[in-house]
């Protein structure tokens, strides 16, 4: 694997021109069902799943909650996309540095705010080193939706510590149960 736009570059390509896996040649197409019979458990997770070649810059994979994210009805279309030409430097050299730090055995894990399903969601994105049939190394990114703030606090009910939901500008939203009787202490300013 080259290491990133510097190394595209003194190959004498640009990484936005980079080959990527075609359809209708063979191996390229061997190789893609191979990843899809890998992968074929995870079409049942709710969460947004991708596997994505980074060096390439082409989604090879993704699960139905992945594809709605890409508004792709399917995973040809998906893979058929010119992913490149909407990704800046930065968005490249960063998914490439996570893949070199995956490959290094290190644990990525970052916050990510997706839309999907025309709601803005942060998500916990991982990242996972996968290893094509052909020895190509990509990433398997999964996101996990951060729970809406009422089932924090519903998970934080039995709780002892006190939790309370704030909007941006400061308003109290609600509190588990622990919070409400330190509210009933102190008045909501001071808290």
């Amino acid at each position: 694997m080259t290491d990133g736009p510097e190394a595209a570059s003194a190959e004498g390509g640009d990484w936005r021109q980079a080959r990527r896996y075609q359809l209708d040649e063979p191996a390229d197409r061997a190789v893609l069902d191979d990843l899809e019979r890998q992968l074929s458990g995870l079409r049942f997770v709710d969460t947004p799943v991708w596997a994505f070649d980074a060096e390439r810059c082409q989604c090879l994979w993704a699960n139905p909650t992945g594809l709605e994210i890409w508004k792709a009805a399917s995973v040809t279309e998906l893979q058929q996309r010119d992913i490149a030409s909407t990704q800046s430097e930065a968005v490249y050299t960063l998914l490439n540095d996570y893949l070199r730090r995956v490959d290094a055995g290190e644990s990525i894990a970052v916050w990510v705010t997706l839309d999907p399903r025309g709601t803005t969601r942060r998500f916990y994105q991982s990242h996972h080193l996968l290893i094509l049939s052909d020895g190509r190394k990509i990433l398997l990114i999964e996101a996990q939706a951060e729970p809406p703030a009422e089932e924090l606090l519903a998970f934080a009910s039995s709780s002892a510590l006190t939790i309370g939901l704030y909007e941006m500008d400061g308003q109290l939203v609600s509190g588990n149960p622990a919070f409400r009787q330190l509210a009933e202490c102190h008045p909501l300013d001071d808290l």
